[in-house]
């Protein structure tokens, strides 16, 4: 006969066993309560994050307006002290030098006036294409252009170069005739109104490349100040709001058209369009991502306007 030994535990040891899983349990529960209250905490941290990067670049944006509707108010003081568009632009030198150093997106500033006379401060910053449109010199920052009516019916330009302190380097002025800034899309949207407009990215006449405008009418509707930036600038201050390396920052209207990127490739497919038909839009259902149009159209069904998070095939997205 085989006796068996019958094991026993001892309260202690079984009720060890108990708190064990019981703690291990908890402590799963917890582990995953953290990880959810983590998660749900980052998601928070970076609309947190995103709305204030979203800020920061409409500051930096409103920033170009702000300096147009500074430059209608000079400009009208000095409409009154019948001072001409040449002796206007010689006067502002100092600020429009300020302008450019304080807001580096800057491209140019101009003012058409109701005659068909054009005034504009051009920067330079270092670029070729520039340069070789006026033959500017070598050491040339700025160029100063004025488009004259005299005698009527007749126009003719005049060019002044100057370097970074401002020094005359030329002068020089011929016969000129292909820009009327009255027929301008920036001049008519802004003659009737008594509110900075902003146009949509097209091919500037000076450059060739593409930027937008802001635009104001001065008082009287005697004109209309111009303020250009280029989208390659634009971009590069978008850039500088990214999150994180792969954050790509987009700006479209309702329609998907695409108005602003710092993806620097779209904005050269955009470039090249608008080179081709200046009325040919890229919409951000011609990407190659087709995420972007998925997003596009979730953010328009729910009219997000920023900080909204979305899920898209399992992912959440911030817009």
């Amino acid at each position: 006969m085989v006796s068996v030994k019958k094991k026993q535990f001892s309260l202690a040891l079984v009720l060890g066993v108990i708190i064990t899983s019981l703690l291990m349990g908890l402590g799963a529960s917890v582990t995953l309560y953290t990880y959810q209250m983590q998660a749900q905490r980052a998601l928070t941290d970076t609309g947190v994050i995103f709305d204030a990067s979203s800020r920061r670049t409409e500051e930096k944006l409103r920033d170009l307006t702000h300096a147009v509707e500074s430059f209608v108010t000079v400009s009208s003081v000095l409409e009154e002290l019948k001072l001409s568009g040449t002796e206007k632009f010689i006067r502002l030198l100092q600020y429009f030098h300020h302008s450019f150093l304080n807001i580096p997106w800057m491209d140019s500033f101009y003012v058409g006036y109701e005659d068909g006379r054009f005034s504009m401060i051009q920067a330079i910053r270092g670029r070729e294409s520039i340069r070789a449109a006026f033959s500017a010199p070598k050491k040339a920052a700025y160029v100063v252009k004025n488009i004259l009516i005299n005698p009527p019916g007749q126009s003719r330009v005049e060019l002044q170069f100057y370097d970074s302190r401002l020094q005359l380097l030329r002068t020089e002025a011929k016969a000129y005739a292909g820009f009327d800034p009255r027929t301008r899309e920036w001049y008519q949207d802004a003659i009737t109104h008594d509110q900075a407009v902003i146009t949509r990215p097209y091919i500037f006449f000076t450059s060739r490349e593409i930027g937008f405008t802001v635009s104001h009418s001065l008082h009287g509707a005697k004109g209309v100040v111009g303020g250009d930036s280029l989208l390659t600038s634009i971009t590069t201050l978008l850039q500088q709001q990214r999150l994180t390396k792969s954050t790509e920052i987009m700006l479209s209207d309702n329609a998907g058209n695409i108005l602003l990127s710092s993806s620097e490739r779209i904005v050269s497919r955009l470039q090249k369009i608008r080179k081709a038909d200046a009325s040919s839009e890229l919409n951000v259902k011609d990407l190659e991502s087709p995420l972007a149009g998925v997003l596009h159209k979730e953010f328009v069904s729910i009219k997000a306007e920023g900080g909204k998070i979305i899920r898209v095939n399992g992912e959440e997205w911030f817009g």
